[in-house]
């Protein structure tokens, strides 16, 4: 097995280098490649599949085509999917309860729909494994290209990486070759939600983002940046990263951390008011919740927006619903996803197209959390 494993990484190396040519030219056969390799058949059909469980080749029909990213029209594997001329899309989205998926896909999928095209779509779960095989079945299915929404899990780079079909990635930038990508460009509405916060005369600043995300989130650079660019710091005590494990906010933690402020800037009112940036509407309305039921000095309170400014991300319906009515960041669904369609409809029709990423400016939502 040792002797098998070895052949698989060699000959995977070079099927990543380009040895054996492009992705979507066909693969040699498996009696070539033991006659490449000096092994006996049995051994080239275990390579085989172990070549084809690693997504570096496919099999269809009866040939086994390389796949290690996007198979141009040009090649074998493009001109036999071109073939099949179905007008027919996929989109993955790890969550669909999520507001913003939702929201983002029933667009695409009107836009797709006026073009001409259908659109099938499937929730991965967040499961890694489950993405792989829904990928497979897009391509299975025939479609022409996929939308994807893809998690932060590093393992989801292997998923895409070898993907023939065209892609665009929606929401994150996977810094692939083959994948387009449609971004709002939250850097620039972490400084919008600053800018704000200034305007409205607040002293200090918190951020409530995500666990794991902190280092690279944009919005929290975009925030500080202003911040410290008009004399302002955001302390690092002052960002506190949540945990969200299965759509469930980890609430005890996020308790803890901010009835901390609040007990801070209640001894001292020249950090007043404080203005609480949160990652997404759902903090920000946990995070209303925290301050409306904090007391100090017996039964005071701290009031909204008088004492503490909340601005969340994603203008979620809930954002209108409670009280006060919550200031958020609103994504131009429509922009993003009339991008996405424009990006996928010339990736399939333009043989020369050029991967690129775009980026979609948000807008400040301004309710009563934060001045109204």
């Amino acid at each position: 097995m040792k002797h098998t494993n070895e052949l698989f990484a060699s000959i995977a190396d070079k099927l990543t280098d380009g040895s054996f040519g492009g992705s979507g030219d066909f693969f040699i056969t498996t009696r070539e490649l033991a006659s490449y390799c000096g092994c006996s058949i049995e051994t080239a059909v275990k390579l085989m599949s172990l070549l084809s469980d690693a997504h570096l080749i496919r099999l269809v029909g009866k040939r086994y085509y390389i796949t290690t990213g996007y198979a141009p029209p040009s090649s074998p594997l493009g001109r036999l999917r071109d073939s099949a001329d179905k007008k027919l899309l996929g989109a993955i989205v790890n969550n669909i309860e999520s507001p913003f998926f939702a929201s983002l896909v029933k667009h695409i999928s009107n836009i797709a729909s006026y073009n001409g095209y259908d659109l099938i779509l499937s929730d991965s779960g967040g499961d890694y494994h489950r993405e792989q095989r829904i990928l497979d079945n897009l391509y299975e299915l025939g479609c022409r290209g996929v939308f994807i929404c893809p998690g932060l899990a590093p393992e989801i780079l292997k998923i895409y990486r070898n993907c023939p079909l065209p892609l665009v990635s929606m929401g994150r930038n996977l810094g692939l070759p083959g994948c387009d990508t449609v971004m709002v460009d939250n850097f620039d509405a972490g400084v919008q939600v600053a800018k704000h916060l200034l305007e409205c005369r607040c002293k200090s600043f918190v951020y409530l983002g995500l666990d794991g995300y902190i280092d690279s989130d944009p919005r929290v650079n975009g925030y500080r940046k202003f911040l410290a660019d008009n004399g302002y710091t955001l302390a690092d005590d002052s960002v506190m990263p949540i945990k969200n494990s299965g759509g469930t906010l980890d609430i005890a933690k996020l308790n803890s951390f901010l009835n901390s402020v609040l007990r801070r800037v209640s001894k001292a009112p020249e950090l007043l008011p404080v203005g609480i940036f949160c990652y997404h509407d759902l903090l920000a309305a946990e995070a209303l919740r925290i301050v409306k039921r904090f007391r100090y000095n017996g039964d005071k309170r701290l009031q909204i927006p008088d004492d503490v400014m909340l601005v969340g991300f994603d203008d979620l319906p809930i954002t209108s619903m409670v009280t006060p009515q919550i200031t958020t960041v609103s994504y131009r669904y429509h922009a993003i996803a009339q991008k996405a369609f424009e990006m996928m409809y010339d990736y399939i029709t333009n043989p020369n197209h050029v991967v690129s990423l775009a980026e979609i400016r948000s807008a400040l939502v301004i309710r009563e959390s934060s001045g109204i």
